[in-house]
């Protein structure tokens, strides 16, 4: 792809740059299906990069790229490739007598190097944290002093009368960042969780130390690399780590109070709060102290008044979800579970039905865990800091993994009928129709298979209907049912339909060109018509339809130059 860097995002282009040139791109690895490469920040991330260099085909393992992003992990990623492809192009034109840098350092003498390196890092304080990260021992007590001088440091640069306003607020960021990803880069590697638990208040206290503009999530990214650290620390460390590390933790917040939700402390106190909650509470050895602290939590909020908004619904949620998890780790009985989260309002949380149904299950109960989970498929899935593989999964994926181990076949034909003809959701895609549809096919059975889907066509809503048809290839049917009910579905198949039917296509674009001329007044309005009729004249027969539209047009608006310009770049005759 030659321009690749117009689908990522200005910020995550500019700390993309930031990281490459900070040497936070690592084992870049050219293969078969594309490149590879792990890129340092608050953690190590894995980046996949296609072989056509195409960011909307990459993934990472950060939770911005989760969320749906193209991430500042795949922008350094490509930086590196791209580099790598320019270096590895003028090395097999090197014959102007310009030597690589591999060249250079392979015939330069140790000891020069070695002087050279520890020369240029006297004067750059980012090389020298790069080389105690890649290099050096992870010491507690220099990572503390680090992280202060860091803070100190970048804030003299930004400050602006006590502040870091909207000017400096960007840039600040991505160099705290990485700064604070060099000093705890060997951390991670050494995998010392005492370090980690004795590092995290440190990170917290510096901080709060920062006045800056948050428009672009500076607390919020930061907060997210303090929970990595957090979560490294958890999984490092055995019992008595754990315990301190809990002890610790909430000792911050109980210190550092937030006074309200616009200071760094409230948001502090919630991101510590949210990861105690959720961590501990599953472990058998804590449980019995985290149903004291949730029900401790609990009393202090004050109740709801009548008919008006719970300004504390989330803290109220946060701890009865605690509470709940404790018990499951408890061995609380599945029905005990169910009348808490029923009784606290929590069965609409995909997370507790999960966590009730799978407490059913493991009782042997498996009928009352699908029961729960059929009654709730559109039970609310929260936002998730985590990576795609880390997700758990869907209620109905739940649902189907518990039917496949507990039901007859025909239970599960009956159980695929139903989900076929509920109606549509946010939950439910167009591949698990298509999945069901073909499972429900291998349960019938050939020999019934044509009454049921014959059945099955006609109950299902129609957006389940046609999903199908087109999935089995039955795209004479499918058009017919299309428009038999108004073509509200045309375009959703316009790749499987428009060559063996244009004409509707045609229509529908000419039709859409000429509604948007009704308020285009700029060139990029007018450019969306001329691309409409471009693609009607694309379609078998609509060359001609779409000239006359473009000509009508042209009439309709003669004094639009930038129409006309639009018009003829599209390439019709106007």
């Amino acid at each position: 792809m030659e321009d690749w860097m117009a689908y990522v995002s200005t910020r995550s282009l500019e700390r993309g740059c930031d990281y490459f040139e900070s040497g936070c791109v690592h084992a870049v690895e050219h293969r078969a299906d594309g490149w590879h490469a792990t890129v340092s920040g608050s953690s190590d991330y894995s980046v996949f990069i296609p072989a056509s260099l195409d960011p909307r085909e990459a993934q990472c393992t950060c939770p911005h790229y989760a969320d749906g992003n193209i991430c500042t992990h795949i922008a350094a990623a490509l930086i590196a490739i791209e580099r790598r492809r320019n270096a590895d192009e003028e090395g097999k034109g090197s014959e102007d007598g310009n030597e690589s840098i591999e060249d250079i350092v392979m015939r330069t003498n140790a000891d020069d190097l070695r002087a050279f390196v520890m020369e240029a890092a006297r004067y750059d304080e980012a090389l020298e944290r790069e080389l105690r990260a890649t290099f050096g021992t992870a010491d507690v007590k220099r990572a503390k002093r680090e992280l202060q001088k860091v803070t100190t440091t970048l804030m003299r640069r930004y400050e602006r009368g006590g502040f870091i306003d909207w000017h400096g607020a960007l840039e600040f960021g991505h160099e705290y960042a990485i700064a604070v990803g060099s000093i705890m880069r060997t951390f991670y590697s050494s995998k010392d969780a005492a370090a980690l638990v004795d590092l995290a208040v440190p990170r917290l206290v510096q901080l709060q130390r920062i006045c800056i503009d948050d428009s672009d999530g500076f607390f919020s990214d930061a907060l997210d690399d303090v929970v990595v650290h957090l979560d490294r620390a958890f999984a490092l460390g055995d019992s008595t780590q754990r315990r301190r590390l809990f002890e610790v933790l909430n000792g911050f917040a109980e210190e550092n109070p937030g006074k309200d939700r616009g200071d760094v402390y409230w948001f502090e106190q919630e991101a510590v709060e949210e990861f105690v909650a959720d961590r501990f509470s599953q472990d058998a050895e804590f449980a019995p102290g985290m149903v004291e602290l949730a029900d401790e939590h609990l009393s202090t909020l004050p109740p709801v008044p009548d008919g008006e908004h719970d300004r504390y619904r989330h803290e109220r949620t946060q701890w009865a979800g605690a509470r709940l998890k404790a018990m499951a780790a408890l061995g609380e009985t599945p029905d005990a579970l169910r009348v808490y989260a029923e009784t606290n309002g929590m069965i609409s949380s995909a997370d507790t039905v999960r966590l009730v149904a799978d407490a059913y299950a493991a009782a042997g109960s498996p009928q009352e865990a699908m029961a729960l989970l059929r009654e709730n498929l559109d039970a609310q899935e929260p936002f998730r800091s985590v990576g795609r593989g880390d997700r758990p999964p869907r209620i109905v994926d739940r649902l189907v993994e518990i039917a496949n181990g507990a039901c007859t076949r025909a239970e599960l034909a009956e159980l695929y009928t139903s989900l076929l003809l509920m109606e549509p959701n946010r939950s439910i895609s167009s591949s698990d129709l298509a999945r069901w549809y073909d499972e429900l096919h291998r349960l019938t059975g050939d020999g019934g298979w044509g009454g049921m889907r014959e059945k099955l066509l006609a109950e299902a809503p129609d957006t389940t209907a046609n999903t199908c048809l087109a999935h089995e290839g039955s795209l004479e049917e499918l058009f017919d049912r299309i428009m038999e009910n108004g073509g509200s579905d045309l375009m959703r198949f316009e790749k499987l339909l428009s060559d063996a039917h244009p004409e509707p296509y045609v229509e529908r674009y000419i039709k859409d060109a000429i509604s948007r001329m009704g308020w285009a007044n700029d060139r990029r309005a007018y450019r969306s018509v001329a691309a409409d009729l471009a693609h009607a004249a694309g379609l078998p027969g609509g060359q001609e339809p779409a000239q006359e539209a473009a000509s009508s047009i042209r009439a309709e608006y003669p004094r639009r130059r930038a129409l006309l310009d639009e018009l003829r770049s599209a390439g019709f005759i106007v």
